[in-house]
């Protein structure tokens, strides 16, 4: 209905709740209700930018192949494991895995297959 300060009067539109009220829009200088051509805004920004990071990421998954951290963690996340492709072994193995065994199903240098190995369990 309208807004005078950081106070906003309502009219209940749909759903349950009183029928009119009065609330504040802000509380310790942060934004608790928006218009909604705002909120709009910001989605659609929002996807916009999460679509770019995703091209970006394809970009990258093409031009480096993984290794390391991010190849383990690539690879286990996916909902039909790495494991049972045949590309890696399967976790509980790695669990238990030589500093060897590591660097040469992951491409983890020695530091990080000794610092994997480490790792409790």
């Amino acid at each position: 209905r309208e807004l005078i300060g950081d106070r906003l009067h309502f009219a209940l539109v749909s759903s349950s709740g009183p029928r009119e009220g009065w609330v504040g829009v802000r509380h310790l200088g942060k934004d608790f209700l928006l218009p909604k051509h705002v909120v709009d805004a910001a989605e659609a920004e929002a996807r916009e930018a999460a679509a770019r990071l995703k091209e970006q990421q394809a970009s990258r998954d093409d031009a480096q192949p993984l290794g390391g951290w991010a190849k383990l963690a690539a690879h286990y996340a996916r909902p039909v494991a790495a494991a049972e492709t045949g590309e890696l072994p399967p976790i509980d193995e790695l669990m238990s895995a030589s500093v060897e065994t590591v660097m040469e199903a992951l491409g983890f240098s020695e530091d990080a297959a000794m610092e994997f190995v480490k790792m409790p369990r």
